[in-house]
C-alpha cells in the first residue's frame, strides 16, 4: 500500500511524495532533483520524513469498508481510480 509522506530537505524546501515507504520516497525525490539538475547538491540532502497518511483504494461496492479509519482521520488518495 502507498503512503503520502512529506519531505524536507535541506535547502529546497518541503515536498509531498507518494511511496510505499520513506526510503523510497526519499530516493524518488532525489533522484528527480538530478535528472532535473535541480538546485544545488547540497541543498538536496533529505532532512526529515514525515508519514502523512495512507493511499486506499475503497471498494464502493461493500458499504461494510469504512474509508475513514476509526483510529485517526486519514488523507484519502485515489490512484488508477477506475
Amino acid at each position: 500500500m502507498k503512503n503520502l509522506y512529506l519531505v524536507s530537505t535541506s535547502g529546497l524546501g518541503q515536498f509531498h511524495v507518494i511511496a510505499n515507504d520513506p526510503t523510497e520516497a526519499e530516493r524518488a525525490l532525489i533522484k528527480i532533483f538530478n535528472d532535473q539538475d535541480y538546485g544545488f547538491r547540497s541543498d538536496r540532502r533529505v532532512t526529515d520524513i514525515k508519514w502523512l497518511a495512507e493511499a486506499l483504494k475503497p471498494d464502493y461496492r461493500d458499504n461494510k469498508k469504512p474509508i475513514i479509519s476509526d483510529k485517526e482521520t486519514r488523507l484519502l488518495i485515489v490512484q488508477h481510480w477506475a
